[in-house]
């Protein structure tokens, strides 16, 4: 049930997938002829001091959809509530046309030094879109030029919204570029990690508070995931890239990663709806309990008490 790419194994699942996309069990694609990663995602190249890097672009209408609710309704909440449920006063006073979504893709998913980030996705909001950037490192050289492009761009935020970025995505690019002798200042942002309101509220009642759980349990979308790959594969599809320079394989990464940043865009609505229309939603006991709990500890006892 297991082959070896290099020294990475693979496991039965991953060989059932490339196979599915046309890759025989000698890891070459039936056609021999790999294809370039332009070819396979809109995007195009960026110039850095330290050479080029592929920036895949994608661009949403804020009258788009994801699931029931449309990625508009982000702008439409309150900082300060953003503030409350994020436990973070700094969020207050910021504008939410700043702020940046970011979810990566690693070569491994346990983090530490031996742990590369392939893929960076962002997702913010200009010229009345919401835009998607993913920074793709085709090879271990091109490692600074991602780093450096990253760097350039986040001059134009003032806040992060992750998905347990806290522990994971904010302290491995802090790694990378501490490796590469980079300052990592720009990452020094107040951060919105949604894992923990989303455990605050969730925990008692879902199986689990895995994204791909709450997108389905919470904000009703399942469609998008289906054929979704497993985020566990994504490491071993990398290190298949590496080897063969096919792009093709990458493409439902691509996908994949775009789906987590759009879920984080309405996931941060609807746990900012909690907040302010609390009374107009239908909450579980466990919900009720949570939500006084985080208006006793802002001293908010009149809403507190309606509850």
């Amino acid at each position: 049930k297991i082959r070896n790419i290099g020294n990475i194994e693979m496991h039965k699942d991953l060989r059932d997938y490339l196979r599915k996309y046309s890759i025989n069990n000698h890891g070459d694609y039936y056609d021999y002829q790999p294809k370039s990663i332009d070819e396979i995602v809109d995007g195009s190249y960026q110039k850095t001091d330290f050479g080029k890097i592929f920036v895949a672009k994608k661009e949403y209408l804020p009258g788009y959809y994801h699931g029931e609710i449309p990625l508009e309704s982000f702008l439409n909440q309150s900082p300060k509530t953003l503030a409350l449920i994020s436990k973070n006063d700094e969020i207050k006073n910021l504008n939410l046309k700043k702020a940046v979504f970011i979810d990566t893709e690693t070569t491994g998913l346990s983090g530490g030094t031996g742990t590369a980030v392939f893929l960076v996705g962002i997702l913010f909001f200009e010229n009345n879109e919401f835009r998607i950037r993913q920074y793709l490192m085709q090879d271990f050289n091109e490692e600074l030029a991602m780093l450096s492009a990253l760097k350039q761009i986040f001059k134009n935020f003032e806040f992060i919204i992750s998905y347990n970025g806290k522990a994971f995505d904010i302290p491995l690019l802090s790694t990378r570029y501490l490796i590469n002798k980079m300052s990592d200042k720009h990452l020094n942002l107040p951060h919105i990690d949604l894992l923990f309101p989303s455990r605050f509220l969730y925990r008692k009642d879902l199986p689990n508070c895995r994204l791909k759980t709450i997108e389905n349990k919470v904000l009703g979308i399942w469609e998008d995931r289906i054929g979704d790959i497993d985020s566990s594969l994504i490491p071993y599809i990398y290190f298949d890239f590496l080897n063969t320079k096919d792009a093709r394989i990458l493409k439902s990464v691509f996908k994949h990663n775009i789906i987590d940043l759009i879920s984080l865009v309405t996931l941060t609505a609807k746990l900012a709806s909690y907040i302010e229309n609390y009374n107009e939603i239908n909450l579980s006991y466990n919900q009720i309990r949570s939500l006084t709990k985080i208006f006793f500890l802002k001293k908010n006892f009149n809403d507190a008490e309606k509850l």
